[in-house]
Order: structure tokens, then C-alpha cells, then sequence
């Protein structure tokens, strides 16, 4: 009743307490309409009678957390924590002593009863609930296993045998008879009056306090210690222990049906990485405040390394920032490079995804202004930039025979370029490797390195992660990460192993949504078997309820398992045989779909599936792949179907028995899908699998074929190493006859092959393949464009005598006869007739050179490239040589050639003396620099040197002209 009232306080009277609450007047009368009580308030304090303590009492901020939902916070009501100070602690303490009759067990027990009798409105003074607890225990379900305490596993001391001293002395007992004699025995499980499981489980094991020693069970409470941890557990994480969230599978996966309860592991939730959280957290707090940095995660499989990595994502997001994930396999190891130029392709998709067309516009004209003439460069190598370049034309097909080719510091210097745009404080990207250990490609990684080194502006925090325990002190990550160091670019190394079994038993806990108490003795045999590998552990539970050593009951609403049964599994330490056994108990189907996608690597290009779909023996693979996704083997990312880690794809390629038979039919199937058909994105590992799987045969031409469509797609985004891979196998296929039954073909294939030779540093195979070329080809036409490869060789090896001996032959082969010496006089008077031909027929109009032109065409190739050799040869016939390229151009039309030959003619007459005319010079200079990019000239570089270093400077201010030089010398580094 009420003991006491005033104008702002109530206290409330209850057996040895009294409770102080605040009143709260009502805002309107419509509450007391309501029948609600206008002097309702919030409880303030409470004093202990006899002894007298006074508490404060106060309700922790967290219980209002608008999170949970207005339903569960209704469904909570309310709570509240109470914390006594020192002093109060330890008169409490003494007064404890002094009540020795008031023993912690009954306690418990009389908890129980309490909490029992408020929960289920049973009157327990009225039946004999610890004889009813008693049969209830042994009904349980048969299946169901009893938990048993397994002390030489856990590492913490045994619990003490406890003595019951609810019932002390004879009276007592005779009262506990005469209860039994009275009352029947009752007890029905909280959990059916719609009590959660956690909840009806904590009272019950309270109740177990009350049975005899030898009849108490190991999850009966020993102290209020443990209660108050569990309590704690049931207020602060109410989701997982009050809130039946997976109430739905319960009554999905009934005794009747044949599905099985599965464990739900919390996917958000990082266990045992706190403090690799805080670091990597730290890392890209620095990233997104203006600098490059890089950070490497190494561990055994399975250690989480990738998962640390995802838990950044959403910091990421929040700083609006990108995120390109990109993963190395065993398959794709050689074509390192091409996997590292495809993240930054990636990227391109991420940024279109992420960003309104008004955002778009501002990136698109950010990047126009960056790259300039040399846009198109950027869209070779990055496809996906024409997404976010809507303005742009379509660039030309790249030209495999003629078209520049980028080295790895040009193709570095391009990524350069393009970070600096997209990339900031504002935007930073963070660029995540996974499994580097597959690259050994020391060019692939200082395409990453001369990105984090670049001090203009670009922001990337790049994370690579990979298995220490399989790679060598010589590996190429390691020497990255010395380069990084000498660089001064800031990067941290970190190593992952196994969570301890604290933070196992916390993961079990979660997912069972039980007591951590009660989970113990699961988790340190868990622990043993698998040294805490999260991959391992992961498999290791799920199989253990696959054999039903770990299964729920449905009478008990727990878990239960089989401690000894499971202690006796005998599993091998890797997580393979767990897969694989998990694996070959799928339906026949899903088996087939997982050991065919294997062969393709980590990933497969939904191109690929495409053609795979069209082969009569893997025409559902569509279908299999849905269910392979379903049972958690797949999943499927953009355009990609991924498997979830790449131990999956180890484990479904070792179902394969036959491998070398299995990739031969495998290849022959793809073979006849693919003959004459666009690959596509899917190209690489389709013709990977088709050399695998055939070798010499009589569809080798068709081979040869498809490996060259293979270099080429190589050669679109400069991996000349892997390119020159496919096109070695080409020449392979090819017949001992090819010159003659497959000239075209054998051409094509030998001049590609002697390219990517040269890119790759190879000179002595290439000019060994040139000099094949230009033995058995028909032709100068087709034979030019092998010249023109050897005299590159010769100047890179710098032989500059035979480059100009060899221009010499190739212009004599086609017609062009260049005089040994140049008088000066007739020099004079050669400059002054083209300069009169040049002005005459730009105020008539040039018109392109026709298509069927080659040969013209070929010819000013030549002269061009001749005029940057004979400049240190023979520098008297340069005047002639621009001469004759410009009477050729009026002759028989502009060529990409053309505009070069013209800037060298007008930067002739600005610095000699044959014919002095500035003003003309600079605008006829002008008109050919428009050229450029007319005719996507790879020139360009070298025309922004002559015109704005030599001609425009007379005319321009000198500023633009500096801006042009740097412009210009940013595109020859980028060629």
C-alpha cells in the first residue's frame, strides 16, 4: 500500500523495501478519461528495511535505443540496474556473515520459484513443482543429448560438487514430505506460455537449485555470480536471447519434416578482431584524410582475413569513398597484371553505380580535362570509363598491328592520371587484393605501387591479403612492401590466426542463442579440433549437425549435443575433408555444377555461362547454380557467380576423379560451342580450359585461333606477358605447313608474338620472329609492319646506325629513293616550293587518304619514323624527309602521319634559316594539331613538343604553352 505521499513523491511499501518514485502530473484530462493514473512516475531509489541500505537506482541509456523497433521496445517494458558502492558493498558483506541461514543456493531456488510463479501465474505454493521439474527431465525427448561438464577440456578449474542446503535440518524435511504428500507434482516448461527459451531455461536451471545434490544436472546455477551474468546477457543483448527471431525455422524445420534446425551465426559480427578492427579502422582513417597507405593482412586459409576487410565496408561507404575487391586464384596466376588493370576497371562501374548524372558530369569533365587528346589511351585501358564518359565517341578498334603499345610504367603512369580525379579525401578508394599470394608478378604489383607513391593528389588505401604459410622469403609481395618502405609510403602488416576459445564459446553462444555458460563444454571441443580456424570451425559445426551430434530439440527449445560422440570424431586438421564430405552429399545435380564452375577458378563470367548453357550435357547449369547458391556454396556478385571462399573451389575440384579426362570433354564441349562465336568477357578462361583439356588435334587451327583472340583481348589493356603466353600457344597449333595453308593466320600470329616479345623485354626472340616474318612473307605490304617492329628493337638496344639502315630498305622496297646528300641550296629552294604547295592546297582543302591507300600510307609510317632516326644519324636529310611527307600528303591525301610531318615541316621553318615566316608557321601548325585528334594520332606527344616548344611560344602565351608541354609530356609517358 501507500506508506507515504507528497506533492512530488510517492513511496511504495513492498515486504522489506520501500520504493521512492517520481509523479508525473498528466498534460491533459483525456488520461484520466482513459483510466490511466495520473500520479504515474519513474522509480528513484530504494531503501532496505532491516538492514537499512539505500540504493540509487537509475535506467541505463541503451534501453532507449530507438533501434530495436517501437514493438520490442513495448515487448521490453522496463529495466533497471542498481550499483552499490564500496562501502555499502561491504556492510552488505557484513551482514551476509552474520545471516548464515540465508545461503546462496536457496536463494537461487527461491529466485526460481518467484520468477516462475510472475511468469506463468502458477501458484507454487500449491503444487510440487521440484517433483513435476523432475519428470519433466526424464520425459525429454530420447534424441536429445544431456550436456556433460568435460573438465580435461576446459582449461578452467572444476566446478566444486555442491551441497543443497535449501531444506538444512529435519523439520524442514518433514515439511518437503508433507508438501509432496499434499500437492501433486507440476511443472510445464515457461517456453509454453510464450515465455523466450533463454528466459525459461535461466528460471529453470534456478529451480534446479532445489533438487539433491546427486539429481542436479551441470547447468543448474552455482552462484549468483552466474545469474548476474546471465542477466546481464538477457538485458543487454535482448535480440538474441528475449526476441524469438527465429521462430519462423522452428516451425519450418518441425520433427515431421526433413529439414534440419541450422545454427545462425551472426554475419555482421567480427569474433575475436577487435583490436584488428581498431587498426585497419585507424589505417583508413588516415587514408580519408589525405594520403596514400597500404596494409597487409596475413594468415593461414580460412584465418578471416577477407571478412576483417569487409567489416571496414560501411566506414568506407560513410566517408563516401569506393570499394573494389578483386581476388587472385591458382587459375588466373598467370595474367597478373590483367587482373590488376580489371580492379582499377572495376572501379569505373562502382563510381557510375554510386553517383547521380550531375555528379558523373562533373567526374566526366574532370577526367576530359586530365587526359585531354589522350582520353582514348584511358578507355583502352579501361573499357568502363566510356560509362561515366557518356559525351565521348566511340574510340576506334584498337589496332593490333599498328597500334602503340604501353608498357607497365606507362600503363602505371595512366592509373596515375586517373586516381588523381576520382579519388580524394572526399572520395577516397580503398583497393582490397585478396589472396596475393597467387601473384608473383613483380609488374602487376608496382602498377599498385605507382599509385600509393603518387603525391598529387590521389587517395587509395590499398589492402592486400595473403597465406604467409605458402609463399617464400623471396616472393614478390615481399620485395613490394620494401619498395613501399623505400618510397615512404606508410603500411602496416598484420598476421591473423586462430580466436581463442573465449571468443568461440561468445560466437557459439550467439548462434545457438544460449547461455555462454552452457555452451563451454561445446566450444573447447570445437577449440581442440580446430585450433580456432574460423573457416574451420565454421565447417566443423555444421557438419557435426548435419550427423546430428549437435541438433535441437524441439521438446527442450535448446540445443543439444553429444560431447563424447563429437570428442571421438575423427576429422583430419583441414577443412577440405569437411567440405568435400559436405559436398558429396548434395543431390547429384548441384555436384555436377560445382565441380564444372571449379575448372573456371574462384569466379565465372556470366558470358561464360551463356555458352556453357548451349552445351546439351550442362544446358541446367542455370538451375544448379541456384541451388549450389541456396546451400551457401555460391554466390552471385554483378556479372560474376563467386564461390564464398576459395577452400570451396579446392574442395569441389578434388571431387573431380579423372581431372585430365574430365578438362579433355570439358574443352571438347566448349570447343564446339565457341567456334566463330564473340567470347567476350568470358574468353580467357574458356580458352584456358580448351588448351587444358585438347592439344594437338584436328580442330587445331581452330585452336590457334581462339588463343590468338586470347593475345589480342591481352593486348587491349597491355598484359603483353600473358598475351605472348596465348600467342606461343598459337604457334604451337599451328601445322608444319602453316606459311602455305594458313599464311594469313601465320602472319598475324608471328608478328603478334614477336610484339609482346618485345614488350616483355624479350628482344632476341622477337627479332628472331621478325626476321621469320620477313623471310616467308609474300610481300613488302606484308612485311612493312615487321620493319617497323625491328627498327623499335634496334633503337631500344640502341643501335641507331641499323634502325636508319632499315627504314632505308623498307622505303626502297616500297618505291622511295633517299638522296645520300642534301645540298644546301637545293634544300633551300625544296623548303620554299612545299611551303607554296602546303598554303595552296590548305585553301583548297585536304581530304583523308582513301582506305585502299596502304602502301602511301606505309610509306609516310616509314618517313616519320625515319625522322626521329636520321636526327642523330644522319641530321642533313631530315629538312628532305619532312619535305617529301608533306608532298606525299598532297599527293595522295592526310594520313595520322600527316599531322606529324606537318608540325616538323612549320617547327623547320621557325628555327632555320631556309624560310623565315613565324606567323604562317604557327597557324599552319595550329590546323595540324586539330588533326591529332582527328585521326587518334599516337603521336601527339611528340607533336605538343615540337609545336608548343618550338612554334607556338612566338605566338601563345607562354603559360598556355607550358601547360601544353606538360600536357604532352604526361601523354608520351602514359604511350
Amino acid at each position: 500500500g501507500v506508506a507515504a505521499a507528497a506533492s512530488h513523491e510517492i513511496t511504495f511499501a513492498i515486504d522489506n523495501f520501500t520504493v521512492n518514485t517520481s509523479m508525473k502530473e498528466t498534460a491533459t484530462s483525456n488520461d484520466e478519461s482513459n483510466g490511466s493514473d495520473p500520479r504515474s512516475g519513474e522509480i528513484e531509489g530504494v531503501h532496505m528495511l532491516s538492514p537499512a541500505i539505500s540504493l540509487q537506482v537509475t535506467e541505463p541509456s541503451f534501453l532507449n535505443d530507438s533501434s530495436l523497433g517501437s514493438v520490442y521496445q513495448d515487448q521490453m517494458g522496463k529495466y533497471f540496474e542498481v550499483e552499490i558502492n564500496d562501502e555499502q558493498a561491504a556492510g552488505a558483506s557484513s551482514m551476509a556473515m552474520g545471516h548464515e541461514h540465508m545461503n546462496e543456493i536457496e536463494a537461487l531456488y527461491s529466485m526460481g520459484k518467484l520468477l516462475y510463479e510472475l511468469l506463468s501465474h502458477i501458484d507454487v505454493s500449491r503444487v510440487d513443482i521440484l517433483a513435476g521439474l523432475k519428470i519433466y527431465r526424464g520425459n525429454e525427448n530420447e534424441d536429445s543429448r544431456i550436456n556433460k561438464r568435460v573438465n580435461d577440456i576446459c582449461e578452467e578449474p572444476p566446478r566444486k560438487k555442491r551441497v543443497v542446503q535449501g531444506f538444512p535440518d529435519k523439520d524442514q524435511a518433514a515439511k518437503k514430505e508433507t508438501v509432496q504428500e499434499r500437492y501433486p507434482p507440476q511443472y510445464t516448461p515457461l517456453y509454453d506460455f510464450g515465455v523466450p527459451s533463454s528466459l525459461s531455461s535461466l528460471v529453470q536451471n534456478l529451480l534446479e537449485c532445489g533438487l539433491e545434490a546427486d539429481d542436479q544436472p551441470s547447468d543448474a546455477y552455482d552462484s549468483l555470480l552466474t545469474l548476474s551474468s546471465d542477466l546481464h546477457q538477457l538485458l543487454l543483448e535482448p535480440s538474441r536471447f528475449l526476441f524469438i527471431a527465429h521462430e519462423s525455422s522452428i516451425r519450418k524445420c518441425t520433427p515431421a519434416s526433413n529439414e534440419k534446425m541450422r545454427l545462425e551465426f551472426r554475419k555482421e559480427k567480427l569474433y575475436g578482431r577487435d583490436k584488428e578492427i581498431s587498426q585497419i579502422q585507424e589505417s583508413f582513417c588516415r587514408v580519408s584524410s589525405g594520403q596514400n597507405e597500404a596494409f597487409f593482412i596475413g594468415g593461414f586459409s580460412g584465418a578471416g582475413k577477407s571478412r576483417l576487410v569487409e567489416s571496414l565496408r560501411a566506414q568506407v561507404d560513410v566517408a563516401g569513398g569506393y570499394v573494389v575487391v578483386h581476388k587472385f586464384d591458382q587459375i588466373s596466376k598467370e595474367r597478373s597484371l590483367l587482373e590488376v588493370v580489371w580492379a582499377f576497371n572495376d572501379l569505373c562501374l562502382i563510381i557510375k553505380d554510386k553517383h547521380s548524372m550531375q555528379d558523373l558530369g562533373i567526374i566526366s569533365s574532370s577526367l576530359m580535362e586530365a587526359f585531354r587528346s589522350d582520353v582514348s589511351v584511358l578507355v583502352r585501358l579501361l573499357p568502363n570509363v566510356s560509362l561515366i564518359l557518356p559525351q565521348l565517341k566511340k574510340p576506334a578498334a584498337y589496332d593490333y598491328n599498328h597500334g602503340d603499345q604501353m608498357n607497365v610504367q606507362s600503363v602505371g603512369f595512366v592509373l596515375q592520371r586517373f586516381m588523381r580525379v576520382v579519388s580524394s579525401k572526399e572520395k577516397p578508394v580503398m583497393l582490397f587484393l585478396d589472396d596475393l599470394h597467387w601473384n608473383n608478378d613483380c609488374s602487376a604489383l608496382a602498377l599498385i605501387e605507382g599509385v600509393l607513391s603518387d603525391q598529387e593528389g590521389s587517395c587509395l588505401f590499398f589492402v592486400g591479403s595473403y597465406r604467409n604459410n605458402e609463399i617464400q622469403p623471396g616472393h614478390a609481395i615481399y620485395g613490394f612492401m620494401d619498395n613501399l618502405n623505400s618510397l615512404g609510403v606508410p603500411h602496416t602488416k598484420l598476421t591473423l590466426f586462430g580466436i581463442d576459445v573465449n571468443d568461440l564459446t561468445t560466437m557459439i553462444s550467439d548462434a545457438m542463442r544460449t547461455f555462454p555458460r552452457l555452451c563451454e563444454p561445446l566450444a573447447a571441443i570445437v577449440f581442440k579440433k580446430t585450433e580456432g580456424n574460423p573457416l574451420f570451425l565454421l565447417e566443423f559445426l555444421r557438419s557435426l549437425i548435419d550427423r546430428e551430434l549437435v541438433k535441437y530439440s524441439f521438446q527442450g527449445r535448446r540445443w543439444t549435443w553429444d560431447e563424447e560422440a563429437i570428442k571421438s570424431t575423427d576429422i583430419t586438421d583441414n577443412v577440405l575433408f569437411l567440405l568435400t564430405d559436405k559436398m558429396t552429399r548434395l543431390p547429384e545435380s548441384s555436384q555436377s555444377t560445382l565441380k564444372l564452375i571449379s575448372c573456371f577458378g574462384t569466379k565465372i563470367h556470366n558470358s561464360a555461362i551463356l555458352h556453357l548453357s548451349d552445351v546439351h550435357q550442362y544446358s541446367a547449369i542455370r538451375d544448379g547454380l541456384e541451388h549450389v547458391i541456396q546451400d551457401g556454396f555460391m554466390i552471385k556478385v554483378g556479372n560474376y557467380f563467386k564461390f564464398v571462399h576459395d577452400k570451396v573451389r579446392e574442395a569441389a575440384s578434388l571431387m573431380i576423379e579423372e581431372k585430365k579426362e574430365y578438362h579433355k570433354k570439358l574443352g571438347q564441349s566448349l570447343l564446339s560451342v565457341c567456334k566463330g562465336r564473340e567470347l567476350g568477357e568470358g574468353i580467357l578462361p574458356i580458352v584456358d580450359l580448351i588448351n587444358q583439356g585438347l592439344r594437338l588435334t584436328e580442330e587445331s587451327i581452330v585452336i590457334a585461333q581462339l588463343n590468338l583472340d586470347a593475345g589480342k583481348k591481352c593486348f587491349e589493356q597491355s598484359d603483353y606477358a600473358t598475351a605472348n603466353a596465348y600467342l606461343k600457344n598459337a604457334l604451337s597449333l599451328l601445322p608444319n605447313d602453316h606459311w602455305e595453308s594458313e599464311y594469313n593466320l601465320a602472319l598475324e600470329i608471328h608478328y603478334l608474338s614477336a610484339k609482346s616479345a618485345h614488350s616483355c623485354g624479350n628482344g632476341e626472340n622477337a627479332r628472331e620472329t621478325v626476321r621469320l616474318i620477313l623471310k616467308e612473307a609474300c610481300c613488302i605490304e606484308d612485311k612493312v609492319d615487321a620493319y617497323f617492329l625491328l627498327v623499335n628493337i634496334y633503337q631500344a638496344r640502341e643501335e641507331s646506325e641499323k634502325a636508319y639502315m632499315t627504314c632505308i630498305e623498307v622505303l626502297n622496297g616500297l618505291g622511295e629513293k633517299l638522296p645520300e646528300y642534301c645540298d644546301g641550296n637545293d634544300i633551300t629552294d625544296i623548303v620554299a616550293n612545299t611551303r607554296s604547295n602546303l598554303e595552296s592546297k590548305l585553301k583548297e582543302g585536304l581530304v583523308p587518304m582513301g582506305k585502299n591507300e596502304s602502301r602511301s600510307s606505309s610509306t609516310l609510317k616509314c618517313y616519320s619514323i625515319l625522322s626521329i632516326v636520321s636526327f642523330f644519324v644522319k641530321p642533313e636529310v631530315v629538312p628532305f624527309i619532312n619535305c617529301r611527307v608533306i608532298e606525299l600528303t598532297l599527293r595522295d591525301g592526310l594520313t595520322k602521319y600527316s599531322a606529324i610531318g606537318i608540325i616538323q615541316f612549320v617547327g623547320m621553318i621557325c628555327q632555320s634559316d631556309l624560310v623565315k615566316d613565324i606567323r604562317w608557321a604557327c597557324k599552319t601548325g595550329k590546323f595540324a594539331i586539330s588533326l591529332l585528334n582527328q585521326f587518334d594520332s599516337s603521336d601527339t606527344a611528340r607533336a605538343f613538343f615540337i609545336y608548343y616548344g618550338f612554334v607556338a611560344l612566338y605566338t601563345d602565351p607562354i603559360q598556355s604553352c607550358d601547360a601544353f608541354l606538360k600536357n604532352g609530356y604526361e601523354i608520351g609517358i602514359s604511350n
